[in-house]
């Protein structure tokens, strides 16, 4: 054997020690013997926690003062965990049965072949004393696991009473073990829930196997935990010797579970506040874009009104006008585009919001378009003295839009610079890029804030309190721009400096299969013309 061993060698005879110790040592590696001479010296030597360690004794029975038997009732009043050969001179049949029963493991007659026959037995009892400890080692580690467990778990005798608890059902129960041992199962469950465990006992011996059993624990204090249970069934062969199980606690999982419906009611109840303040709100919204609607064709029919008869009283058709009046006159009719304009944008917008908002699609010049844009803001680029530079490529592509939304567009971005650059200049450009057209808008003007350039394309929406006084709109145009640029599959986007001005970008697909022969454009510079070759005239 490999395995170290302490053997304690209990003989009054010197000689008779040293013979026997010499024939263990000759057939038995790797053994340790101490001897002792005397029963007093022995039961002192056992007694001692710090040395008594053995893991086998030889004991003469013969000894002086007191015989071998009264070690063994010292050996089993400690509980010592240690196998006893007894050995003697003189066969008796009597003392050997004596030996047997307080628990020795064998009874050996020193005769002529003795010092054979022990080493065999001493092997024998080593063997089964290393097994011994192995299965102690297996179960303890086995018991340490089961004490760890943050779940209870518990063994029942066939007839349903408790034979083991772990620390985890001391703490769930408030029972010790001594008083959870021996009592019924179901003695710890409520009453209505007695009911069931006969019932479960039938199912687990039927199937063995029984899980998640949810149930409710009384506690030696009266209060009521919600458990989970499995149990089982422990066979002997095709009987069935007992039931093992397992029980958790629940009470957090059933308050976790208990509130999360209590979320998920509140959520479903605000969702359906949610839905029936949106189906109000778009009540509200059709009621308020349809009195937008009415009220904007109310007012926009006498404003046109208004205007022709101003513009005939301008032309003097209803009789000669000085030069104050047409003045006059002339900002009349000024104010009323201005407000037709409005009208129209708040229209537009309010055919957004309904979705009735159509494309009229129809193959276009790019050149064309921007030319109408051109004609419209020429005169407050005049008024205002500013550069107008024009970048447009030659022989770009024709473009498949409703050229109406496209011209809005365009003239309102190009208005919105204008309105805010008091002095500098204007670029107006358009290039080839990919699959479509990227226009852009430049201006010198005041710029926006970083803060400021995502808000710019809301609708309604001013930047500066202070700006909108100065310079008025409605805050639809650029709205109005960035709808009808998506309508075409494009994109539109901004670029600026805060005091140093913005460029407005619109991308839109073209026409592959088709493209446009270039012409004459005028670059305007305060009263200067430049002709650029390739573009089209002002």
């Amino acid at each position: 054997m490999s395995l170290k061993f302490r053997i304690l060698l209990v003989e009054d005879n010197v000689d008779h020690a040293e013979l026997t110790e010499l024939a263990l040592k000759q057939n038995i590696k790797g053994i340790e013997i101490d001897k002792t001479f005397t029963a007093d010296e022995t039961i002192a030597k056992i007694s001692n926690s710090s040395d008594n360690n053995y893991d086998l004794m030889i004991l003469d029975y013969s000894l002086p003062g007191k015989d071998g038997l009264a070690v063994l009732d010292s050996i089993y009043q400690k509980k010592l965990s240690l196998p006893v050969i007894i050995v003697t001179g003189q066969g008796n049949e009597r003392v050997a049965v004596q030996a047997m029963k307080k628990g020795a493991f064998d009874y050996i007659v020193k005769s002529p072949g003795y010092l054979m026959t022990l080493p065999v037995t001493v092997k024998k009892a080593l063997a089964e004393k290393h097994l011994e400890n192995k299965q102690e080692r297996t179960e303890q580690y086995y018991q340490n696991l089961v004490e760890c467990a943050n779940d209870g778990i518990y063994s029942l005798d066939v007839q349903g009473r408790i034979t083991f608890v772990n620390r985890k059902v001391e703490q769930l129960t408030g029972f010790t073990r001594r008083e959870l041992i021996g009592r019924y199962f179901k003695d710890l469950l409520v009453e209505e829930e007695r009911v069931k465990i006969k019932r479960w006992i039938k199912q687990v011996r039927r199937k063995h196997l029984l899980e998640n059993l949810e149930t409710r624990v009384l506690t030696k204090d009266g209060r009521q935990i919600p458990v989970e249970i499995n149990l089982a069934a422990r066979n002997n062969g095709d009987v069935i010797s007992g039931y093992y199980g397992v029980a958790r606690d629940i009470s957090m999982r059933l308050q976790w579970e208990a509130e999360r419906r209590q979320r998920n009611e509140e959520i479903r109840r605000m969702n359906e506040e949610l839905v029936s303040k949106n189906r109000e709100l778009e009540r509200l919204n059709q009621i308020k874009s349809q009195f937008v609607s009415n009220v904007s064709h109310e007012l926009r029919t006498p404003l046109n009104g208004i205007l022709g008869y101003a513009e005939l009283l301008r032309d003097g058709l209803y009789g000669q006008v000085n030069e104050e009046q047409v003045k006059a006159l002339q900002n009349v009719i000024a104010c009323g585009h201005h407000l037709l304009d409005l009208i129209n944008e708040i229209l537009d917008f309010s055919k957004i919001q309904d979705g009735r908002m159509r494309l009229e699609r129809e193959v276009c010049s790019v050149y064309d378009i921007l030319e109408a844009v051109i004609a419209t803001v020429k005169p407050t680029i005049r008024e205002k003295n500013l550069n107008l530079i024009l970048s447009v490529e030659n022989k770009l592509p024709v473009i498949n839009v409703d050229p109406r939304k496209i011209y809005q567009v365009f003239l309102n971005i190009i208005g919105n610079s204008i309105k805010f650059t008091e002095k500098g200049e204007i670029e107006i450009g358009a290039q080839k890029h990919d699959n479509e057209i990227l226009f852009f808008v430049r201006d010198t003007g005041i710029g926006m804030k970083e803060e400021d350039v995502n808000k710019i394309f809301g609708e309604f929406l001013q930047l500066d309190g202070s700006i909108s006084r100065k310079y008025g709109g409605t805050g639809l145009g650029l709205s109005l721009a960035k709808h009808f640029v998506e309508m075409h599959n494009g994109k539109i986007w901004v670029k600026s400096k805060w005091r140093e001005g913005s460029t407005f970008y619109v991308s839109l697909p073209y026409e592959k299969d088709a493209n446009i022969e270039s012409s004459n454009i005028t670059n305007k510079r305060k009263g200067k013309t430049v002709t650029a070759p390739g573009f089209f005239g002002i």
